[in-house]
């Protein structure tokens, strides 16, 4: 389950996903083109280098993500006015709904063959900086 997001707006993101009775997070940072995945059951965290077209598709930039998107309209979604694009990828297919007014995701859709449904929705939302801390890797 995804357990909370954070964006700096300036090229960084985290990720928080709790599994059971355990957190992990990623890191991506376009600037320094790389992601870090930390798993504290794992001991030193795991960095991998990002291409061009990987940081692109994070961003929802990329080419792939253009080639295998189709728009889905306008939607409200917990009273935000949202717009979505439906994503077809390998074998899987995600439905992504932006809000139009804070510009970030407020629910996503993945259907997925050997793991299902997976619904993501945006809780709560603060317009706020978040802490620098959170883009450190201890």
């Amino acid at each position: 389950t995804i357990r909370t997001q954070y964006y700096d707006g300036n090229g960084r993101g985290r990720v928080e996903v709790q599994r059971g009775k355990n957190l992990t997070y990623g890191i991506a940072d376009l600037n320094q083109h790389k992601m870090v995945m930390c798993d504290p059951r794992l001991g030193a965290p795991m960095e991998m280098p990002l291409d061009k077209e990987m940081e692109n598709a994070l961003a929802g930039l990329g080419e792939t993500c253009r080639k295998v998107s189709r728009p889905l309209g306008k939607r409200v979604i917990d009273g935000r006015p949202c717009t979505g694009i439906h994503y077809d990828m390998d074998g899987y297919s995600v439905d992504y709904w932006q809000a139009d007014d804070i510009g970030i995701r407020v629910m996503s859709v993945c259907n997925h063959p050997a793991l299902g449904t997976t619904v993501t929705r945006l809780r709560s939302y603060k317009a706020e900086a978040p802490s620098p801390a959170l883009f450190q890797t201890r």
